[in-house]
């Protein structure tokens, strides 16, 4: 007998810019974060055990972003690392460590003209590495595993900002410019090559990107919240994405949705002005869809089934404040083959599910509890739950091979 239970619960202190939550980091549910990150990225370890957290805040996208604050072995470091855990994805996409100082500066207000050493820990300069990483100044593949030894400012007609850098056993320099009043921002030298290349420019002035790359599906999210667009495409698979740079960035989207249909989206944004404008956006079924006859599932442990069943029970979840398991036996469906234009093999399933309501609350202080810990409460067992779901199965969405496009309770 196979028992799957999920835990999504997340406690909101405060909202962020940019749709983050801040969270209480004295709860424990962060330290087991961390230890399932560590477990899937081998290039992350904590010898010590969890490490002393200082500062959390979280994203929900299609998964979650998490950006966490510690201390370990004599550095400050910042993480910031996205997971889908029913497709079993843990991605790093930035991850700042600062060496502590063993005395404390004493120039700590900049004057002009002059450098200051400044407190290298304080959260400000890692995350002014961030933004400039977020606004394609910085090169994302090099904002993991850098090592700030020093930082210095200088006061012009705007600010430097001075890294030191440790790379390996060599140091590198790195000055970042800022000019707030005029929105300008520079990376002005860099002995580091922290600086990101220039990608192929298209006509128009528009670049390709990587439409995997996570920040792209956190702009969709980013317009859901502040610039109306519609929440259903924060759910599609990203197959496109071009830039424009003008007075702020434009955006060209094509996805992949639910029924497969192919949309594509224009957005325009400027940041310093809070400006979220979706210029356009419309959608068109694909053509030459072959669908199959639909077939009872007869073998439960298939990848696809198995799957489908673990984001239902995650969806179930997301909406209650208790936490539900359902027992895999009790789970029953049927499927159906689907190709498509680009022959692409889609498996879609209809899943009926029993659930029931467990004797823990959906909260930090449940996570990495098991399912014999949290055992079906009386009424649950008298009176479970029955769920429908349509599920859509592709392992050619390598970043999102489930998609729950609905899920009922009957």
């Amino acid at each position: 007998m196979q028992i799957l239970i999920v835990l999504s619960s997340l406690v909101a202190v405060g909202l962020c810019d940019g749709g983050w939550t801040q969270q209480d980091p004295t709860d424990q549910q962060w330290c087991y974060s961390l230890t399932q990150l560590a477990s899937h990225v081998s290039s992350l370890s904590f010898a010590n055990g969890c490490p002393k957290i200082s500062d959390v805040s979280t994203q929900v996208v299609s998964g979650m972003n998490y950006k966490i604050r510690y201390e370990e072995a004599g550095k400050t470091c910042t993480i910031q690392y996205y997971v889908q855990s029913w497709t079993n994805i843990y991605t790093v996409n930035k991850h700042i460590c600062v060496a502590q100082l063993a005395h404390a500066v004493e120039n700590s207000h900049p004057m002009m003209g002059g450098d200051f050493q400044q407190d290298p820990t304080k959260a400000e300069y890692t995350d002014l590495l961030f933004q400039f990483t977020d606004a394609g100044l910085l090169s994302r593949e090099s904002m993991n595993g850098l090592l700030i030894t020093k930082v210095a400012t200088q006061v012009v007609a705007g600010i430097n900002y001075k890294y030191t850098i440790q790379m390996g056993s060599q140091s590198c320099h790195l000055t970042l410019f800022v000019q707030s009043w005029t929105k300008t921002y520079e990376v002005t030298a860099d002995s580091c090559n922290l600086k990101a290349t220039a990608k192929r420019q298209l006509a128009g002035g528009w670049i390709n990107h990587d439409p995997s790359d996570q920040h792209y599906a956190d702009v969709l999210v980013k317009f859901t919240k502040q610039g109306g667009l519609n929440a259903d495409y924060v759910n599609c698979k990203i197959t496109a994405v071009q830039t424009q740079v003008v007075s702020g960035t434009n955006y060209k989207y094509t996805l992949h949705c639910a029924e497969w249909s192919v949309c594509h989206l224009q957005l325009y944004e400027q940041t310093w002005t809070h400006t979220y404008q979706v210029k356009s956006d419309h959608c068109e079924v694909a053509a030459r869809q072959i669908f199959e006859t639909w077939h009872p599932v007869t073998n439960k442990s298939k990848e696809g089934f198995q799957v489908c069943v673990e984001a239902i029970v995650t969806h179930i979840n997301r909406n209650s404040t208790s936490m539900f398991h359902i027992v895999g036996s009790n789970a029953q469906g049927w499927y159906q083959n689907w190709h498509l234009a680009e022959d692409i093999l889609a498996t879609r399933y209809v899943i009926t599910v029993l659930a029931q309501e467990s004797t823990c609350m959906n909260s930090g202080t449940s996570a990495g509890l098991l399912a014999v810990d949290c055992q079906a409460n009386t009424n649950s067992i008298t009176r479970p739950t029955y769920w429908r779901s349509l599920c859509v199965y592709n392992l050619s969405w390598a970043s999102h091979p489930v998609d729950v496009v609905s899920l009922n309770k009957i």
